[in-house]
Order: C-alpha cells, then sequence, then structure tokens
C-alpha cells in the first residue's frame, strides 16, 4: 500500500507525539487497515532499524548498545511466542535510549503490559486508521477513479474505513464509471483472497476447524464451540486466537462473539463446495446440543435450517408429549404448521399437539378438526396396534385439557375417564391444571363452578383426580379448595391455611412445584389481607429462589407478575413501570392465552400510569378471550378492572358495567375477586346509589373492601407530577405548612413580609393546582414533597 499511501492524521500525530516524548507506541488492528503501511509512511525519511515476529520469534537480536538507528520498529509483535524475542523487546524499552514503535494484529499482549504501565505507552487503535470519504476519495484518486460525492460516501460506508477493502474496490473501479453491487461483491472476495494468505494458511488446523465451526453462531460459550466443533481446549484455542489476532471478543458473562469481517469470511469459506458438509454438521451438531438441554426452539432452528424432517419431527412430537404450561406449543407454531398433513396424520402425538396449539391460539374450529383427525384414528388402527393405545390415552387428555372446552361437563368426563384407566390400563399423558399460573380454581380451565360445591366435589373427585393426574395432582384436592374457601371469604383463616400447607407439603414431596405455586400465591393473598404484606413478600422471594433453582423458569414470569401486584399495593409505580416497558409481554404484538395474569397485571398497571386507552384495548381483547373460553373468574375480574377504568375516564358506563357484574360474583359469593381492588373500587361502591346484590353479600363486600383500602391507600393511585418547578422559597413554605406552622410564624422564619408570604401562596397554590393551604399540604404528601 505504501505507493499509494493516503496520510491519515490520528495516527500520524500519535507517531508523532511518540517521536516527540519518547514513550513508546503499541498499534492494534486487524488484517488489513494498513498498520505496517502507517508506520513506514511516518518513518520513510528517519533512520529505522525495521524487525517483524511474523515467524514467531524475532529473525536478529542485535545488541541495544551497538543498535545505531534512533527508531525500532517491531511488526507483527503479536505473532511472537519466543521467550528470548520477548525478553529482548522489554530489555528495548527498558533502556529508553531508542523509540520503540510496535505493531500487532490484537489489543496489548499480556507479556508488555508492565512495561506499558512502566513506561506509558501511546495506545493506537483501529479507529486512529480508519478512513474517511475524503481520504477514501483520494485514494480512489490514485487509481484514476472519479466518482460523485455520493457514491464516495456510500464505499466509506460499505468499507467502514477499512483500508485494504477501499483499495481492493479501488483495483475493481480502474475503467468502469460506477460503483455497483458488482463491484462491491469482487472487492469482497479480493479481501477475502487475501485473508487466505495473511492469516488463514498459518493457523493450527484444530484453530482452523474451531473458527470456521463458531463462525456459524452470533455468540457462543466453551462448551458449545467445544461441542459443535468436535474439539477439546477451545479456552486454549480461543485465547490464541485473541492474541495474535484480536479475532474473538469476549463477555463477561463467558460468552464469545467473533468480528464481523472475520465471520463473513470463514462462512464464505464454508459456502465453497469442499466445506458445505462440515456447514451441515457443525449446525447438525448446534441442533444436537440444544435438543440435550431441552432448548427445543434453538434445537428446530438449527435441525431446520439444514432441512434435517426427522429430527425436527422428533422435537416435535416430544414437545407435543407435553402439556401446554410446560411445552414450547406457541413458539414452536410456525414448525407445526409447516408440516406435511399427511405426516401429522401418521402421529397420535403430533395430532393431538396441534390440537391444543390451535385451541391456545384461539381457533377451536381447527383444534376440533385435528380432534376429530385423531378420533378417526383411533378408531380404525388395528385393536392391537400400539398406536391405538397412545391416540385412546390422547384423546382422553384432550377431552380434559382442551382450553376452549371450559369445564361444564368435566366432572362427568373425569369420572369415565378413571374408570376407563382402570379397566384399560392406560396411563395419562403429562398434565397440568394451573397453566404455571398462581391458581387452580383459574389456572388451566376455570372451575368456578366447582366452586359451588367445593367440600362435596373435594371428596367425590379426590380419588378419581388422583388417579387421571398421578404426580401432577399431589396436592391438588387440598390446594383447590383452600382457593375456593379464600375467594368466598370464609372467615375459619386457620382451615384454608392448613389445606394449603398439607397440600403444599404433598406436592413439594410427591408432586410438581406448580402446585407449589399456587399454595404459596394464596397463602401471600391471606397475608396481604391481613395487613401482612411482608411476610408475602418474603414468601414470594423464597418461592421465586426455589423456582430458579428448581428450573421452574416458566413460573418465573407469573411470579414476577404477583410482585408487581405487590409494588401496586404499596404505591411503588416505578417498579410496575419498569415491568411494564421491559418484561411484560406485548399484546399488540401477539396475543397469546398463556399470558393471561400477566395482562391483567398488565391492565392495573396501565390504570396506574393513567394510559387509559391502551388499557381499555387490552381489556376488550382479554374480554372476547374470556367469553370465548368461559373464563368466568377472570372475565369478571376484566369487567371489575373495566368499570374502575371507565369511572376514571368519567364515562357513565362505569354503574353499568358493575351492575351487570356484581350479581354475577355473588352467584360464586367470590367477595375477594372485588375486594382485593380495594381503594381502586372502594369510591365506585361508594357512590353505587344500591348495589345489586342481597344485603348480606353488599356488607360482607363493602367490609372487606374498607379493609383493603385502609391497608393500601396507595393502590392504583394515580401519583401526580408536578408540570412547573417550585422556587426554593416555595418549597420551604409548602414545607413549614406540612409541619403546621402559622403564616405569621413563616413569615418569621423565611423574612417575608406578610404581602410576599401571599404572592408566594398564589404561585404555590398555582403550580400545585389546589385552592387553599390544606389541598397544598394534601398534595404535598401526594407528590412526595
Amino acid at each position: 500500500m505504501n505507493n499509494r499511501y493516503i496520510k491519515i492524521p490520528a495516527i500520524y500525530n500519535k507517531l508523532k507525539t511518540a517521536e516527540e516524548s519518547g514513550y513508546p507506541l503499541y498499534l492494534s488492528a486487524p488484517v488489513g487497515y494498513g498498520k505496517t503501511s502507517a508506520l513506514r509512511y511516518y518513518c520513510r525519511k528517519k533512520s529505522v532499524l525495521w524487525l517483524s515476529g511474523e515467524g514467531g520469534r524475532l529473525p536478529e537480536l542485535p545488541s541495544p548498545g551497538r543498535i545505531n538507528e534512533q527508531i525500532v520498529v517491531i511488526d507483527d509483535i503479536t505473532w511472537i511466542t519466543d521467550e528470548n524475542s520477548r525478553n529482548y523487546i522489554n530489555e528495548l524499552i527498558e533502556r529508553g535510549d531508542k523509540l520503540v514503535l510496535m505493531s500487532g494484529r490484537a489489543r496489548l499482549p499480556e507479556w508488555l503490559k508492565a512495561s506499558c504501565i512502566r513506561h506509558r505507552f501511546i495506545l493506537a487503535d483501529k479507529k486512529d486508521l480508519e478512513l474517511d470519504a475524503a481520504q477514501t476519495e483520494k485514494l480512489l484518486d490514485t487509481f484514476q477513479v472519479k466518482l460523485l460525492q455520493e457514491q464516495i460516501t456510500e464505499i466509506n460506508r460499505n468499507t467502514k474505513g477499512h483500508a485494504l477493502s477501499t483499495l481492493m474496490v479501488a483495483y475493481q473501479m480502474q475503467n468502469k464509471d460506477s460503483y455497483s453491487e458488482v463491484v462491491r461483491e469482487a472487492a469482497r472476495l479480493d479481501v477475502f483472497h487475501y485473508y487466505d494468505k495473511a492469516f488463514y494458511e498459518k493457523w493450527p488446523s484444530d484453530m482452523k476447524r474451531l473458527l470456521m465451526a463458531v463462525a456459524n453462531f452470533d455468540s457462543f460459550n466453551v462448551e458449545f464451540a467445544e461441542f459443535v466443533a468436535e474439539i477439546e481446549q477451545a479456552v486454549k484455542l480461543f485465547h490464541t486466537a485473541m492474541a495474535i489476532g484480536d479475532f474473538l471478543i469476549k463477555h463477561e458473562d463467558g460468552t464469545y462473539e467473533m468480528l464481523p469481517m472475520l465471520r463473513l469470511y470463514l462462512l464464505w469459506k464454508q459456502s465453497l463446495e469442499e466445506n458445505r458438509d462440515l456447514q451441515k454438521g457443525v449446525l447438525a451438531r448446534a441442533g444436537l446440543y440444544y435438543e440435550k438441554r431441552d432448548r427445543i426452539e434453538e434445537g428446530l432452528f438449527y435441525y431446520d435450517k439444514i432441512e434435517d424432517r426427522e429430527s425436527v419431527s422428533r422435537l416435535l412430537i416430544w414437545n407435543a408429549e407435553k402439556h401446554p404450561g410446560s411445552g414450547h406449543y406457541f413458539e414452536t407454531r410456525n414448525y407445526y404448521f409447516k408440516m406435511p398433513k399427511e405426516q401429522l396424520e401418521k402421529s397420535p402425538v403430533l395430532m393431538s399437539g396441534i390440537s391444543m396449539l390451535y385451541s391456545i391460539m384461539m381457533q377451536p374450529e381447527n383444534s376440533e378438526y385435528w380432534y376429530d383427525k385423531l378420533k378417526y384414528f383411533e378408531k380404525n388402527v388395528a385393536a392391537d396396534h400400539e398406536e391405538k393405545r397412545e391416540a385412546r390415552r390422547r384423546l382422553i387428555y384432550l377431552d380434559i385439557a382442551l382450553p376452549h372446552r371450559g369445564s361444564h361437563s368435566l366432572v362427568d368426563i373425569m369420572k369415565n375417564v378413571a374408570v376407563s384407566l382402570l379397566d384399560r390400563k392406560i396411563t395419562m399423558p403429562e398434565f397440568s391444571v394451573t397453566s404455571n399460573l398462581p391458581s387452580i380454581m383459574n389456572g388451566g380451565l376455570d372451575f368456578c363452578e366447582w366452586s359451588k360445591s367445593d367440600r362435596e366435589l373435594a371428596r367425590v373427585m379426590k380419588k378419581p383426580i388422583e388417579l387421571i393426574l398421578g404426580k401432577w395432582g399431589a396436592g391438588l384436592v387440598n390446594i383447590a379448595l383452600a382457593e375456593s374457601l379464600f375467594e368466598k371469604g370464609e372467615k375459619d383463616v386457620y382451615e384454608i391455611m392448613t389445606l394449603l400447607n398439607s397440600g403444599y407439603t404433598k406436592a413439594d414431596t410427591g408432586g410438581k412445584i406448580e402446585m407449589c405455586f399456587v399454595a404459596t400465591a394464596v397463602l401471600c393473598r391471606i397475608h396481604i389481607c391481613r395487613n401482612q404484606l411482608k411476610v408475602a413478600r418474603m414468601q414470594l422471594t423464597e418461592f421465586n429462589e426455589k423456582a430458579k433453582n428448581e428450573a421452574a423458569d416458566r413460573l418465573l414470569p407469573n411470579i414476577t407478575a404477583m410482585e408487581i401486584w405487590f409494588d401496586l399495593l404499596e404505591g411503588n409505580i416505578k417498579e410496575a413501570k419498569e415491568w411494564l416497558e421491559t418484561k411484560a409481554p406485548n399484546e399488540l404484538r401477539e396475543f397469546f392465552i398463556m399470558n393471561r395474569y400477566q395482562y391483567i397485571m398488565k391492565v392495573r398497571t396501565y390504570l396506574v400510569l393513567e394510559r387509559y386507552e391502551e388499557a381499555a384495548t387490552l381489556i376488550e381483547r382479554l374480554s372476547v378471550y374470556f367469553k370465548k373460553y368461559q373464563r368466568t373468574y377472570m372475565d369478571m375480574e376484566n369487567d371489575v378492572l373495566k368499570a374502575i377504568l371507565q369511572y376514571r375516564m368519567q364515562l357513565g358506563d362505569w354503574k353499568e358495567t358493575l351492575t351487570q357484574v356484581l350479581p354475577r360474583i355473588e352467584e360464586y359469593h367470590f367477595l375477594n375477586l372485588v375486594a382485593k381492588e380495594g381503594a381502586a373500587i372502594r369510591p365506585l361502591l361508594q357512590e353505587m346509589e344500591l348495589l345489586p346484590v342481597e344485603e348480606s353479600f353488599e356488607n360482607e363486600l363493602i367490609d372487606m373492601t374498607q379493609r383493603m383500602a385502609v391497608h393500601y391507600p396507595n393502590y392504583l393511585k394515580v401519583q401526580k407530577t408536578l408540570t412547573e418547578e417550585l422556587t426554593d422559597a416555595e418549597k420551604q413554605i409548602l414545607q413549614l405548612y406540612c409541619k403546621g406552622v402559622e403564616p405569621k410564624k413563616v413569615c418569621e422564619l423565611c423574612r417575608f413580609t406578610y404581602n410576599t408570604l401571599k404572592f408566594h401562596n398564589r404561585n404555590l397554590y398555582r403550580k400545585l393546582g389546589v385552592g387553599n393551604r390544606q389541598e397544598a399540604e394534601r398534595m404535598a404528601k401526594e407528590l412526595g414533597i
């Protein structure tokens, strides 16, 4: 590059500073940025000893005292592994009688760091070597390439100031009138061929194999890299790659990322005919890596990428054997939909899975279509065929679990299923009653109707449930009964807590953590009703740790949503707002019914943030789902929140909404469904001339709601903010008023005349939006002043 070298002020000035100060300079940049050219240009008229470490050692080690040149340049320093050469360079630096200029393809080597600190190295990197648009134009001009300014800017943007890439464009642009994609691609290939000689052919074979493998991935850790490359000691090879060429970036979490230019080059190498099988094998092992770790989405992605249909089918069948709470139905829906219909019809598990998938996607007609297909399959397959037994158990499972069918006839279905299981010795597939929600009564299905006869059903259904659900039902009956009694405002709290603790123990020792979550959540709600929010928070925090320790990741989003409810009870809007913006599911991007608990919490958060239009939109979407799928509890809960929204928006419809929903709530005697909204629902109940419920229910409801409002007065309370900042004098006056200081004393303390105080009062009241001192004191508390 030297004959056509374009002076770059940034690196030139750093070299000049090094020469004037005598401090050593270390220049690091990847291949092709013009490190050597920059040094040669600067030193072109100076007395220089030029050494290179390209061969792993310096070719000569002249005695430092006998070097006549004033500047010693050591190029390709990162290739040096020879200890004598390293010691020699450090000795040159220590003597300090020569200007030492060093360059390499990686950041400062470990063996130079002590000298760097002692001798105050000047450090330069690729940013000091990058060409800007003007320098790009000058380089093109040396090749007699004349272009419009917009094309020069485009070349500079595409090459990112990389000197070698720009040079290759200049070669390709000779005798051409305009910059095009053809030129860009040809220049890119020229750069890649340069890389072959510059570093790839110098790499040891195991490094080639490792880096070629990991180039297929945006990021990777050591375990993953060793698995997909089928190689050991990846850490050592990564360290070498970073030492000789700065080819990788290591992040704090232990993952690595490959530099974009190198990654593009290695992917191009893999696209060549002789390397295609290598790439396919790497992607297949990536799929297997994720399959072994139950990370089905990543596994499917890589199997699908190499068109490994057998592995895709295997993973989809494995996923379909799980219930919606633990499976990845929604996330993998596109893979199910891509499967040929003929292939689906051959597998009872896949037909069951896609029937469930359509149900949770709110497409019950398609769900029933595949249910019928499965039923036809079961009817026509040979009696002694194993697939008949599988089809039968899948039909039984869907009869109980399909969300769109509701729970109205579930008692009879479960009794019949229990008999079938005893007679035919069929085992049930994996089943969850909670769908990872903090509720059984409002979990996988809505069991409000069961609550009307909860004690009787707990006695009658205990054995069928245990038989059908197995370990998934351990503790279920006790916890479900406790939840039902709590919702109805049962006064015997001791009985409820006894049921919950016994159910928790059964689930914890012989069942599933999902059931433990429900027990914990109901216990927390009991503590909250008793004004023991700190106890509830402590219990949920401990359970959160338990869920993490047991890798129950699917519970975590709903645990977090419940924690947000605790924050809202306290009036901690900051945490709720952060959750809404960073963690809460986005219903506008995709509405997924398994996120219903989080959606309800979003409605509450929208209310407290006065984002009423968004609250209204989500409420209406939820209403469609809740009614269509017979989700009675959440439908009523949604209507209560809708009434609060209408009240805050000053819409007269709120009374009509409450008038319609309260009798439904009374039908189930779900006092806590309303009472938990405490301070948010209390003004509505107070303004209703007559509640459309029986007097006894009304009295209980108002009493429980009043207690929650007193315990948590800031729940869903909109926090006021000042639109205009208070002056220091206004703040001082307001603070004194809040302490009960009389106006005369305020004047003395602030050294005001009474007229001055009146002037400040007018401005203070205007900014607070109030009319007198009492209102100002109240507003000060609301604003946290």
